[in-house]
C-alpha cells in the first residue's frame, strides 16, 4: 500500500514537472505548435471550416488543442487520465475535462470528430485497440477519427540517442534506446534541478511506434473499412512517405 501511494505521488510530481516543461520554449513554443496543428487540421477535415462540430479531444493534456477548437466555435469534450494536467487545463485554458483513460467508454456518442494528437498512444499495450474500439462506438456515421503519431521510418533515421534540454532550473538528459523488431522505444529522462539529480522527476518512458500496417489491421478488426482509412505526412494533408516526420491517420466511420 505504501509503495503504491509513493508511486502515485511520484507520478503526480512528474506530471507537474512535465506541464512546466511543456509550457517552456525548448525547440518551439508548445502553445503555438498546438495552435498550428488546429489551424492546419481543416486541410484533412474540411468540414471544420464550414460547420460547428461536436469533438472529443482524447488525452487532452493541458487543454491547448481543446481551447483553440472552442475558440473556433466547436463543441469540445475533453478527457485525460492525469488529474494534474486537467487542473492546469481548467486554470489556464478554462477547459473542464473529465478524468478517464482510453480503456473507458468515451463520455459522448454521435460525435463528428475524435482527436488523439501528439503521440498520445503506445504507452500501454492496448492503447490503439482501446482508442479504435471506443471511437467506433462514439462516432456517428461519417464521423472521423484523427490520430497523430511519429513515423517510425523517419524516427529511426533521425533520432539522437542522447539529448540535453535546459529550462528554468532544470537540465534533462534524455537517452533513447530502440527496438526495431517490435517498433518500441525506451526513453530515459535523468532530471537535474540546480545541478542536483532528482529521483522524483527522472523517468523511464516505454512506448510503441505504430506502422501503417498496425493501424490498418487493428482498424479492420474494429469494423472500420479499408477504403475509409487515409494516411498523411502532416496536418496539412501532404502525402505520407518514408521521410514524413509524422504519421497522420484519418479514419472515417
Amino acid at each position: 500500500m505504501e509503495r503504491a501511494i509513493m508511486n502515485r505521488l511520484n507520478t503526480n510530481y512528474f506530471d507537474n514537472f512535465y506541464i512546466d516543461w511543456q509550457n517552456n520554449e525548448i525547440s518551439e513554443n508548445y502553445v503555438e505548435f498546438c495552435q498550428k496543428q488546429i489551424n492546419n487540421l481543416s486541410h484533412i477535415v474540411p468540414s471544420l471550416k464550414k460547420e460547428k462540430r461536436k469533438i472529443i479531444d482524447t488525452c487532452c493534456g493541458c487543454g491547448f488543442h481543446s481551447k483553440f477548437l472552442i475558440d473556433k466555435g466547436h463543441h469540445v469534450i475533453s478527457f485525460d487520465k492525469s488529474e494534474e494536467m486537467l487542473n492546469f487545463a481548467y486554470k489556464k485554458n478554462g477547459i473542464l475535462g473529465k478524468r478517464q483513460s482510453l480503456d473507458e467508454e468515451f463520455p459522448e456518442n454521435h460525435v463528428d470528430l475524435i482527436l488523439n494528437l501528439n503521440t498520445s498512444i503506445g504507452y500501454k499495450k492496448n492503447d490503439l485497440k482501446n482508442l479504435l474500439r471506443n471511437s467506433y462506438t462514439s462516432l456517428k456515421k461519417g464521423g472521423i477519427l484523427i490520430i497523430d503519431l511519429m513515423n517510425p521510418a523517419f524516427f529511426y533515421k533521425n533520432f539522437e540517442e542522447q539529448m540535453i534540454f535546459n529550462f528554468k532550473d532544470y537540465e534533462v538528459n534524455q537517452t533513447i534506446k530502440i527496438n526495431k523488431i517490435y517498433n518500441s522505444i525506451v526513453s530515459t529522462w535523468d532530471v537535474y534541478k540546480n545541478n542536483e539529480y532528482s529521483k522524483d522527476l527522472s523517468r523511464e518512458l516505454k512506448f510503441k511506434l505504430y506502422t501503417t500496417n498496425d493501424i490498418i489491421c487493428s482498424s479492420l478488426y474494429y469494423n472500420f473499412t479499408l477504403s475509409n482509412i487515409s494516411f498523411y505526412g502532416d496536418m496539412k494533408g501532404n502525402e505520407f512517405h518514408e521521410n514524413s516526420p509524422r504519421l497522420i491517420v484519418k479514419i472515417t466511420k
